[in-house]
C-alpha cells in the first residue's frame, strides 16, 4: 500500500466520513515509521450523513475537496472504509502469490459476488 523498498514511499491518504465531519490524513512511509504530512477536517451539517448513510453526496464531496485544498494534500492514493446498518461483509478466498496478482484478480471476484448497478 505504502510502496516497497526503503527510504521514500508512496503516500496514502486515510478517509474518514463521519456522521458529523470529514477527516483526512496524509501519511507517508519513512524507513521503518510513517510521518504524518497533512491532515483536515470538515464539519457536516446535522441531516448530510444519517446512520452511516450518505443523504447529501454534494456536500461530502465538496467537504473533501476543500480538505485536500486547504490542506494541500498531494497524495492521491486513499484508503478508506465503509460502515452502517447497510454493509454487508463478505469473506472470499483469492489465490494470488503477489499483491500484483491479488489487484488483478480482485476485479473479477468482486463480479462474482457483487451485483453493480448505475446510479445514473
Amino acid at each position: 500500500m505504502f510502496g516497497k523498498g526503503k527510504g521514500k514511499g508512496k503516500g496514502l491518504v486515510g478517509l474518514d466520513i463521519g456522521s458529523s465531519a470529514v477527516k483526512a490524513v496524509e501519511l507517508k512511509k519513512r524507513e521503518d515509521s510513517y510521518e504524518l504530512v497533512n491532515f483536515g477536517l470538515e464539519l457536516l451539517g446535522q441531516d448530510t450523513a444519517v446512520d452511516g448513510a450518505i443523504m447529501d453526496a454534494l456536500t461530502v464531496s465538496a467537504a473533501i475537496e476543500r480538505i485536500f485544498e486547504g490542506s494541500k494534500i498531494k497524495t492521491r492514493n486513499v484508503a478508506t472504509s465503509v460502515s452502517g446498518h447497510f454493509v454487508i461483509v463478505k469473506r472470499v478466498t483469492v489465490n494470488a502469490a503477489s499483491d500484483e496478482g491479488l489487484n488483478e484478480a480482485m476485479p473479477y471476484e468482486a463480479e462474482q459476488h457483487i451485483r453493480l448497478t448505475s446510479l445514473t
